[in-house]
């Protein structure tokens, strides 16, 4: 008897909360396959690199980024997708913990971002001033610049003056780049690695805008962003909804296990039953 109506509560605390426990447990299950695929790539553009490039550096290493970011993932889907479907309050309580972190983080930054635009706009010049003078200094670095203002289609973050604050490209350093600018700001000679020098001397920038790119990629990634805003707002938007209903969901999970759990003691303690 003490059994049968412990196993009905098990069922009716199931049909409660399924939704939950198997809507958390999809979302971490897909999330933890793309963390393994994260770490796979990473491990293996940090090998092939080493390879090539005997002094590697850590300052700016994409792979090694990639590879934390795929162990962090890796361990916080493990405790969603094994807590919810496991049932276990511990590993749902450090994923519910380090998501509502991860969540004021993110409410936290947009509000500084958007409250406080002269002081975000000093620190990404700043950001952006000091990428540009170790442009050189890092492969890992200058293929990732190169790579941003090919795709963005610009030149240094605000103006293609920019590289002027590089010391190989400033126009009194005494090399064959100087006043100019990198490759990857050409317009349709990308294959000449010479195409960019001494244009900021020889043109203005009028005419330097028939060779390069003369628009900053800061502005060009707002100008971007602007122009795709219903994209960027919809995906913001829709994972903030994840992100509470993981929250919520967790949350629920915890309370119906422990009401369960006391449920079932009762159950099993109460000698009149």
């Amino acid at each position: 008897m003490i059994v049968d109506e412990a196993e009905e509560e098990t069922k009716k605390t199931c049909n409660r909360h399924c939704v939950t426990k198997y809507f958390i447990f999809t979302i971490n299950a897909l999330l933890w396959v793309i963390s393994i695929m994260f770490i796979g790539v990473g491990s293996w553009a940090h090998v092939e690199k080493d390879k090539y490039d005997t002094k590697g550096s850590l300052t700016f290493d994409p792979s090694v980024l990639i590879i934390v970011v795929g162990v962090f993932l890796f361990l916080v889907t493990f405790c969603g997708c094994v807590g919810a479907l496991r049932e276990n309050k511990l590993l749902l309580r450090i994923y519910m913990v380090i998501l509502s972190i991860l969540f004021t983080l993110e409410i936290i930054t947009g509000f500084v971002a958007f409250f406080f635009v002269d002081e975000t706009r000093t620190k990404i010049t700043s950001t952006v001033k000091h990428l540009v003078i170790h442009y050189r200094d890092d492969s890992d670095l200058q293929n990732a610049i190169d790579g941003i203002q090919k795709g963005l289609q610009c030149c240094g973050g605000y103006s293609y003056h920019d590289w002027d604050h590089n010391a190989y490209f400033n126009c009194s350093a005494n090399t064959v780049e100087a006043c100019g600018v990198p490759f990857s700001c050409c317009i349709k000679d990308k294959i000449n690695t010479h195409c960019g020098f001494g244009i900021r001397r020889q043109k203005t920038e009028a005419e330097a805008s028939k060779d390069i790119y003369t628009q900053g990629c800061i502005d060009r990634l707002t100008d971007w962003m602007l122009n795709n805003l219903h994209i960027v707002g919809g995906i913001a938007f829709g994972f903030a909804i994840i992100q509470l209903l993981a929250i919520m969901g967790s949350s629920n999970l915890i309370t119906d296990i422990e009401q369960a759990i006391a449920t079932n003691d009762k159950l099993y303690s109460d000698p009149h039953m």
